[in-house]
């Protein structure tokens, strides 16, 4: 009987021996459980809104077609946290952990890709490093070596690029254990106790615990008993709470499964048994059900040693019940396995032949568990690869040794390959290196004709604007004898002062150029005189009052400048500033917007010279439109407007925020911008100043004034705009420049009411006003009721004559505006503007523009167009009658959309470059074009009618004589005649007549001019 039992115990120990390996893995999927090192394993239990969620998980996993819980659970999760990153990570690492403990590895691991992959997105590392950790787990215990190493590489690189040490000692715990696959256990041992001593450097606690407990395990697998014993004793002595607190519990439970394994060792059952049972209440206390059945079979393999079977018996029962409860398979293997060497012992075969058929069943069930998972296929390929590929490798180098001795003549004629593709090689590079060095000469050589040109550049600037002084002086001189002889009537007064103030603006351009070229060679001066910065700056920036009630902007400034206080300082370069800051606020700041100035002088310091000196400070802010982020960096470069596509044209010559850097760093100072797009923007400029005594301030320190532009006749604002005359029409003129305004305004007050703004929002949004105050009786919620008003009322006699070049918004974007509305569609709009390029023309024609006049414009020119243009306004109307009547319904909104569709706009791109290109042909007329596009002559009417407004007669009208025109003012031709042969006109006399009627110039005027 003893050397039966004997034998069955070797035979239970050699068959635990073979799964070894698969049982180390599950152990090491919980040991983290215990180890204290994660107590979120512990903690993170779902509650609330969670436990629904996976009580509905549940259910789904208990339904057939498993293969599709994955998508069921991260349908479920997404739609509970709708994006946010924390509670997707948090509630699918539950779910995860609840996979894990009912022990379904491969929806585990699917739960734990998609966390790698969010916490990746987010730029996560320590969470993406965890989730790699939690696949190297779960692969490890399904038996996939390959990918448990993968995740485990990437888990130890992202830690190492967090430079979080604890995390990477463990990730290298968990790699060494890896090299169990196919190392001995006593290789792996130095390097763990290496580990070891690394984690007790740098005491980490978590660490070193983790380290006892694996290496209490390893040394007892490789019989090293003594060196087990020590790492069992360090366990025994880590100080325990009373109570035991959670995270102690793992540390207590191994140090007293070790204590009990050695006394097992040492056939010391009475001491085995006390530890084991000790093990046991903190494996139910816990509750740790997975090592609670471990430890059962262990007492039952210890009470069979001591032939005490019945004992024996009721632990293997008391294991199997809980086992078969959590479903664990391998646990009930190895039951059903000492069962049967129980039952062959009695003597009960039948018996020992069932269990040993259970034995094999849940053996069978524990090898599949992972069975199924979809990537286990692709994994077990790149396996099947690797091998091949080194199958390959080892013919291949059993091939080369078989013909080594035919080798030496093969050898010596690569040698004598690979010299020549040296050679080859070698020239080629020398080659190579002088196609690049003269590459290196070209591209220097076209360096300097850059500098060249940009220099030649600045010199012509330099040269034209010394041209311009003589013509300049010519102009301003006639205008002052004028103004001083006082024989003028008053309108001739002020159009003469208007025309002197745009002179001296011409002429500080000039200046402003002039002072550009001189701070790129170096030679501009600083002239400084003594001065009273307070009274100084402000009397210039009050200057700026008149403009700002003029705009309806809040202006105020603030000098924290004591009056008495004198400094020494260039008055010339800071009005400039001063000039330059204001003037670009004032220009993008809307109407009811606000600018504040601010000026201030820091404390006195003393220099080596025992001069006070300070630091003043100017600040300027606006509540515009802000700059774009990518404009900042060259916001104060030379000629610099934007980057930005799309961005309205605003006008400048982009010299003025130049020469304000150019001048504060000429005073030792510096400017910066300070931008919110959409939130304004303020400009700062600091620099040092020199603190003289008030003695020092002499009469001659004069201050260089500008006079204040006075409008010649006062505009109307919409509150209490009404027409002087209903009989006339009304001009709505868009232009930002103040006294362009009054000189338009004065050019047609005579015959029409004239309306102003100061840029295209400005004007869309008076206008919308306007049609609403006069529309208050009016049924407001239909198209047609809306239509037949303004054809109707005052409104109806209405032209907007608009400049192209505005901040806010500019004269395209106002156009497109007013022709993509079906109320306002039928506006009659004319551009006047200073764009005399031909794109600039066709553009505005695409959109819907009904007149283009370019500045400097005859007075006579523009009345007759205006005139024109309303003469015809009844024939458009009849136009704009037809999509409402054909309407069998209202809508409730005006429709308000693109001017023309895609299709629309390619189709008459494609016309118009037609018509361009064959307009000198006089045969050039309706039936040719309607031939060309493919269409009857009543639908080519359509089409022209219903995208430009304009028949085919009128259309090619309208590009011949817009052409002319272009040929005319840019001096192409020399004689009348060649224009109009040019244009398609056989007829001089004809074309003479039709340019003079459509454009109230005849073509003579611009040959003799």
């Amino acid at each position: 009987m003893v050397a039966i039992f004997k034998d069955s115990v070797n035979s239970m120990g050699s068959c635990q021996n073979s799964c070894l390996l698969s049982c180390l893995r599950l152990r090491l999927l919980l040991i983290a459980c215990f180890s204290g090192l994660f107590p979120w394993l512990l903690t993170a239990q779902p509650e609330g809104a969670f436990s629904k969620i996976f009580s509905q998980i549940e259910s789904r996993l208990e339904m057939p077609s498993g293969d599709t819980a994955r998508y069921f659970i991260l349908t479920k999760v997404r739609q509970h946290c709708d994006n946010d990153f924390d509670c997707l990570y948090h509630t699918y690492h539950n779910v995860m952990l609840k996979l894990e403990r009912r022990f379904n590895l491969p929806l585990a691991i699917s739960i734990a890709d998609e966390m790698v992959k969010i916490a990746a997105s987010n730029g996560d590392l320590n969470k993406e490093a965890s989730s790699h950790k939690n696949l190297s787990r779960y692969y490890g215990a399904m038996g996939h070596d390959l990918q448990t190493i993968s995740h485990l590489d990437k888990a130890l690189k992202l830690y190492e690029r967090t430079g979080n040490q604890s995390s990477i000692i463990n990730t290298k715990i968990a790699i060494q254990e890896q090299r169990l696959n196919y190392q001995p256990i006593e290789e792996i041992l130095p390097d763990l106790e290496s580990l070891l001593e690394q984690a007790i450097e740098n005491k980490d606690s978590a660490n070193i615990t983790l380290l006892y407990l694996r290496l209490i395990t390893y040394t007892q697998q490789a019989g090293q008993y003594d060196k087990m014993e020590e790492h069992v004793s360090y366990m025994e002595k880590y100080p325990l709470s009373d109570p035991i607190k959670p995270n102690q519990y793992g540390m207590a439970i191994h140090a007293a499964l070790g204590r009990a394994d050695l006394f097992m060792l040492r056939k010391n059952y009475e001491e085995a048994e006390r530890f084991y049972q000790k093990t046991l209440r903190l494996c139910e206390a816990e509750p740790s059900r997975w090592l609670e059945i471990k430890v059962l079979h262990l007492l039952a393999k210890l009470e069979w040693e001591r032939g005490n079977a019945p004992l024996a018996k009721t632990y293997l029962d008391s294991a199997f019940v809980k086992a078969e409860r959590l479903k664990l398979h391998e646990h009930l293997a190895s039951n059903f396995e000492m069962k049967a060497v129980i039952a062959e012992a009695e003597k009960r075969y039948a018996d020992a032949l069932g269990f040993i058929k259970k034995q094999a069943f849940h053996r069978k069930e524990f090898d599949n568990r992972g069975a199924g998972f979809d990537m286990r296929s692709y994994y077990l390929q790149q396996e099947k690869d690797k091998l091949a590929t080194e199958k390959q490798a080892q013919d291949l180098a059993l091939k080369l040794k078989k013909i080594q001795l035919r080798n030496s003549l093969i050898i010596t004629a690569l040698v004598l390959l690979l010299a020549a593709g040296l050679f080859f090689g070698l020239r080629n590079q020398r080659q190579g290196k002088r196609e690049l060095a003269a590459q290196n000469a070209l591209i220097l050589k076209q360096s300097e004709a850059l500098k060249e040109l940009d220099t030649a550049k600045s010199r012509f600037f330099a040269n034209i604007s010394h041209e311009l002084r003589t013509p300049l002086t010519l102009v301003l001189g006639p205008i002052n004898t004028l103004l001083k002889g006082n024989q003028l009537d008053p309108k001739q007064v002020g159009l003469l002062q208007m025309a002197n103030r745009n002179g001296e603006q011409l002429n500080r351009l000039i200046n402003e150029i002039l002072d550009l070229r001189k701070l790129e060679s170096g030679k501009m001066e600083v002239k400084l005189q003594p001065t009273q910065p307070a009274a100084f700056f402000r009397r210039h920036i009050a200057q700026f009052e008149s403009l700002a009630h003029r705009k309806c902007i809040d202006f105020s400034f603030d000098i924290v400048v004591d009056n008495g206080i004198v400094a020494k300082i260039d008055q010339e370069k800071c009005r400039q500033i001063v000039y330059n800051l204001l003037s670009n606020a004032f220009k993008f700041t809307p109407k009811g917007g606000s600018v504040k100035v601010k000026l201030e002088m820091g404390d006195w310091e003393k220099t080596r010279h025992r001069t006070p000196v300070s630091q003043l400070k100017l600040s300027v802010s606006d509540i515009g439109p802000g700059i774009h982020p990518d404009d900042l960096p060259f916001i104060f470069d030379h000629y610099f407007q934007t980057n930005q596509p799309g961005k309205s044209a605003e006008g400048g010559t982009g010299i003025g925020l130049a020469l304000c850097r150019e001048y504060a760093a000429l005073f030792g100072g510096k400017i910066w911008v300070e931008s919110q797009l959409g939130k304004g923007a303020t400009f700062q400029v600091e620099f040092p100043v020199q603190v003289v005594s008030l003695e020092n301030l002499t009469q001659a320190a004069e201050f260089i004034t500008e006079p204040c532009a006075t409008p010649l006749v006062e505009a109307p604002t919409l509150a209490d705009f009404t027409p002087a005359d209903p009989a006339k029409p009304t001009i709505f003129v868009v232009e930002d420049n103040p006294e362009l305004q009054d000189y338009i305004r004065l050019i047609l007050q005579g015959k029409y009411n004239v309306l102003t703004a100061g840029n295209g929002q400005e004007a869309l949004e008076l206008i919308i006003g306007k049609l609403k105050i006069e529309n208050e009786d009016v049924t407001l919620n239909s198209q047609f009721s809306i239509f037949n008003y303004l054809r109707e009322s005052s409104i109806s006699q209405f032209l907007i004559l608009s400049d192209l070049m505005m901040p806010i918004m500019d004269g395209y974007q106002l156009l497109e505006k007013l022709k993509s509305s079906d109320a306002t569609r039928h506006i009659p709009v004319i551009m006047l503007t200073a764009r005399a390029e031909r794109d600039d023309r066709l553009q505005a024609l695409r959109i819907g523009v009904d007149d283009y006049l370019t500045k400097p414009f005859d007075e006579e020119e523009l009345l007759v167009r205006i005139e024109n243009l309303l003469l015809n306004f009844g024939n458009r109307q009849a136009m704009q009658d037809e999509p409402f009547l054909e309407s069998s319904q209202p809508t409730t909104e005006p429709t308000v959309g693109p001017a023309t569709s895609e299709a629309d706009r390619v189709w008459l791109e494609a016309f118009e470059a037609y018509v361009l290109k064959n307009m000198a042909n006089e045969l050039l007329a309706v039936p040719t074009l309607a031939q060309e596009f493919a269409m009857s002559e009543s639908t080519l009417l359509r089409q022209l009618k219903r995208l430009t407004g304009l028949s085919p007669v009128q259309y090619l009208q309208e590009v011949r004589l817009d052409k002319a025109r272009y040929f005319l003012e840019n001096r192409n031709y020399d004689s009348v005649a060649k224009v109009a042969d040019k244009v398609g006109y056989g007829d001089v006399r004809n074309f003479s007549r039709s340019f003079k009627q459509r454009f109230g110039k005849s073509p003579s005027d611009y040959i003799s001019a």
